[in-house]
């Protein structure tokens, strides 16, 4: 594996390293300076970090704290995400470690999402439990019918995660949590910048005995950045909580509308292309505690999505695709406590349909049984969870994929963890069928699947947290578009194998917690690094996917105090993939919190002006900043 540092500090960037180690000198230095002044008044005390050793990570069926989780797993909060420099929930994912956020224009409009190394369609996004995932193309999981305002957190799973959520969780799983207020109210922001960039989301909660509301709305705008990637998206959502003795009942819906000029984002000979997505979705659950051990969750959910293609936007008879595909699905999760530890069982019933004047018309039943023991031992400092998932898909037939974690606290301080499991990925539907002059579908695909293995150790203390790990994956029958010449069409394949050797440190630290100290002028640090090697079986040169994943990342964040309620926000990435040429990316966000519910901030976006490309030929903004705000009103102080 190549040494990072050295290629990194040689590579000619639009704007040299050596400025960043200059920027952060000063950054630095400011701070120093404003922990010699006196204590700032008290601020508005609801943006504060809640403490990290309290994060709770809520699986389907198992409920765990973030710091003995026997996996590696991330989890972005509301007070975190309220407070970095991005406007959507596909830019805050681009701020974490591991994951490989690729866009082809700002505020995530059309974004791809893999997990250490892995593709967009290997991900599986959810949205409190329930998946989003598209059986068209992976390139809509994140079309959400959600805002960042909405979210309470996000939590990541970082490697295959199929023992725990069926199919598609090949790589790992993104599981978005809505959020309800606690008390009633109303919150409304809105922010505006270059290139006629506008936005804005209003919401309101209601708050009762035993029931809840949450309702909220919002809408982003861009005339963009270059000719025809203008934009525009609606978002609505909705949410419901009724308690009744041992009962809980839950609804939540959402509805996108999103309209984006796609500069040759698929092909290079048409700028001109447009598309529309719309996505509807829709969901039940109920917690029932059947007694003081056995909780028992069925869900309800429908999403149906909506894609409308044209490769010439002015002239729309020239070449469209439309697609509509639906998707019905029921859940029965549940948890018993046992003498043994904790058990975790569940089954689910998936059907997929498409209707497109592309594809064509096709549907497929997709069946899984859960199974899954926590034990413990030594007094709950040694525990492992064997589980299994058993897949039925009316186009494959059975499969099992079971999994294994295990945890050991040392020195009652370090947890040492290692985990091994079996994941797998389904075709899409763009995947065998699609057809065009450029591209051609294969209908006889088999399903992807890997098996993973990772060893760590993670320790935590108060107001702190330091991981380190290494991962391997094996995968067969992997899936990638590939081309044999340069006149020939791109059509998907079979590898027989592909393996990724990966390791990943991650450290974070909340100094008033560390501290205990509310208003130092430090508040948080963030840093992470990834290195992966990833080598593909075959001799085919020419690939659209697997010959472009991450080699090195490195993710780095800081916030601190400037006086009174004004905070900074520094963001840094560095990125290199493989056979690319690395590049470097900082964002700002200068926000003043006032005490009576307001925020103000201005933000910046690519700072070092860096030319780069995620995606394709297609460029990615330079320098974008954004002034903007938010207020609350709560209705019961």
């Amino acid at each position: 594996m190549a040494t990072f540092v050295p290629t990194i500090w040689n590579t000619p960037y639009p704007f040299p390293l050596k400025k960043i180690c200059l920027v952060a000198s000063a950054i630095f230095s400011a701070c120093a300076l404003q922990a010699q002044q006196p204590p700032p008044p008290p601020a508005d005390t609801t943006s504060q970090e809640t403490p990290l050793a309290e994060v709770q990570v809520r699986e389907n069926r198992l409920e765990t704290p973030l710091s003995r989780l026997t996996r590696p797993t991330t989890v972005l909060r509301k007070s975190l995400l309220a407070q970095i420099p991005v406007q959507s929930i596909q830019e805050a994912l681009s701020q974490v470690g591991g994951l490989d956020v690729r866009t082809r224009g700002p505020l995530g409009v059309q974004a791809d999402l893999g997990i250490r190394g892995g593709g967009f369609d290997q991900t599986l996004v959810l949205l409190d439990g329930m998946k989003l995932s598209d059986p068209q193309t992976g390139h809509h999981s994140l079309n959400l019918p959600i805002n960042l305002d909405q979210v309470e957190r996000i939590e990541i799973t970082k490697t295959g995660a199929s023992r725990l959520y069926g199919p598609n969780a090949f790589a790992g799983a993104v599981n978005i949590v809505s959020q309800m207020p606690e008390r009633s109210g109303m919150r409304l922001s809105a922010y505006g910048g270059q290139f006629l960039d506008a936005g804005g989301s209003a919401s309101l909660s209601l708050v009762g005995k035993n029931y809840s509301q949450y309702q909220a709305i919002s809408y982003d705008r861009s005339s963009g950045y270059r000719p025809n990637t203008d934009f525009s998206t609606l978002n609505a959502f909705v949410k419901g909580e009724l308690c009744l003795d041992r009962n809980r009942f839950r609804f939540i819906g959402g509805y996108t509308d999103n309209r984006f000029g796609a500069n040759s984002y698929y092909s290079d000979r048409f700028p001109d292309q447009y598309e529309e997505v719309k996505t509807f979705f829709f969901g039940l659950e109920q917690e029932l505690h059947a007694s003081d051990n056995v909780v028992i969750k069925p869900r309800l959910y429908y999403r149906r999505n909506d894609d409308r293609f044209l490769l010439v936007r002015d002239d729309p008879d020239f070449y469209r695709n439309t697609h509509r595909t639906d998707v019905l699905a029921g859940e029965l999760h549940g948890s018993w406590k046992n003498r043994l530890g904790t058990a975790g069982f569940g089954a689910e019933l998936r059907r997929e349909t498409i209707a497109s004047s592309n594809l064509g018309d096709h549907r497929r039943l997709n069946a899984g049984i859960f199974a899954e023991q926590r034990f413990s031992f030594l007094g709950d400092r040694m525990y492992f969870t064997p589980g299994i998932y058993v897949n039925w898909l009316s186009d494959h037939g059975w499969e099992a994929y079971p999994g294994l974690e295990a945890g050991f606290w040392a020195f009652d301080q370090y947890l040492l963890y290692a985990s091994a499991g079996r994941s797998f990925r389904l075709p899409t539907y763009t995947d065998l069928f699609y057809r065009d002059p450029s591209n051609l579908g294969n209908p006889a695909l088999r399903p992807e699947s890997a098996w993973q293995y990772e060893v760590g150790v993670r320790r935590s203390g108060k107001g702190w947290r330091a991981e380190a790990n290494v991962f391997y994956r094996d995968g067969r029958d992997l899936i990638d578009w590939i081309r044999t010449s340069e006149s020939g069409p791109w059509q998907p394949v079979n590898f027989r194998r592909s393996t990724i050797l990966g390791g990943e440190i991650s450290a974070t630290i909340a100094f008033p917690e560390l501290l205990q100290r509310d208003r130092f002028f430090l508040q948080r640090l963030d840093l992470s690094y990834t290195a992966m090697d990833f080598r593909p079986d075959t001799t085919v040169e020419v690939s659209r996917y697997a010959l472009s994943h991450l080699r090195h990342q490195l993710v780095a964040g800081i916030r601190h105090r400037i006086v009174g309620g004004l905070t900074n926000d520094l963001r840094l990435r560095v990125i290199e993939r493989f056979g690319q040429t690395p590049y470097v990316l900082l964002d700002c966000r200068l926000a003043w919190t006032f005490p009576n519910g307001a925020n103000l901030y201005l933000e910046g976006s690519n700072l070092f002006n860096t030319e780069y490309r995620e995606i394709g030929t297609v460029p990615m903004p330079g320098i974008w900043a954004r002034l903007g705000g938010s207020y609350r009103l709560d209705f019961n102080r």
